[in-house]
């Protein structure tokens, strides 16, 4: 079953300093208080920065509270590295600590993303599904097209729902959301609802010519062998929003989601 958390945090103009994030409206980068035989992973990590710098990540209960998973940046450069193909075990309630330098120049908002894996959580109902069962559930394959328009103070924003400009989905049918694509750079795309436990779902908003995300969800599954593809019923379609993350710059994309209907 599964659920996929996108986790988010920012600093403005934080120069050669590395500094800590704060996270997103609604957000923290505490882990889940995940209980019994559950477990946690943290997948990947990605960054939408201006200016180059370090993006690190610590905690008690990882490797070391120093350095422990230390990369450098590029500018405009929004792709993701994989936490190998088992991912980062995570201790519930462990408290991470990311940090990040970058563009000293005033106003400029710099980003850094992680994405958490639960393989269940307490009072949290989810439907994600592993590829290896939609690929032999698929009976068509269709795109939705939904336009945004992002804010200027970065953390997710330019909210609208699934059928907001198209609604061709089919009433009472389950739909496996297997990737997305951004016309214009992004922090990241977002996907939340009551088929994700109303938690924030989704990856890095890369242009296709550098990281094609139009099967975001299939790769994820693929690589760590984990119910990572979400499944939407359109009877929820309405409840069903799509968000982007942008810095102060607010170039507002339109999002094409990739999808598969099920039998």
């Amino acid at each position: 079953m599964g659920l996929l958390e996108i986790l988010g945090g920012q600093v403005t103009a934080p120069g050669a300093t590395e500094t800590a994030l704060t996270a997103f409206s609604g957000q923290t980068f505490q882990v889940r208080d995940f209980k019994g035989n559950a477990t946690a992973k943290l997948l990947a990590n990605w960054q939408f920065v201006q200016g180059a710098g370090i993006n690190k990540i610590r905690g008690a209960r990882l490797h070391d509270n120093v350095q422990n998973y230390r990369v450098r940046t590029i500018a405009q450069s929004v792709i993701p590295a994989y936490f190998g193909s088992s991912g980062q075990n995570l201790i519930a309630n462990d408290t991470l600590l990311p940090t990040l330098s970058g563009s000293a120049t005033a106003g400029d908002i710099e980003q850094a993303y992680y994405l958490v894996y639960y393989s269940g959580l307490d009072g949290v109902n989810s439907r994600f599904a592993h590829w290896n069962s939609i690929s032999r559930r698929t009976k068509n394959f269709l795109t939705c097209e939904v336009s945004l328009t992002a804010g200027t103070t970065g953390g997710f924003s330019g909210t609208k729902n699934l059928v907001a400009d198209y609604d061709l989905l089919k009433s009472g049918t389950d739909y496996a959301l297997l990737g997305y694509r951004t016309n214009v750079l992004q922090g990241a795309i977002a996907f939340y609802g009551i088929d994700t436990g109303n938690l924030k779902t989704g990856g890095p908003g890369s242009l296709p010519i550098n990281f094609d995300t139009s099967d975001w969800f299939i790769k994820l599954s693929s690589i760590f062998d984990l119910d990572t593809i979400p499944i939407l019923n359109s009877n929820n379609k309405t409840s069903i929003y799509v968000e982007t993350s942008n810095n102060e710059n607010a170039a507002s994309p339109v999002i094409t989601l990739f999808l598969a209907e099920l039998y």
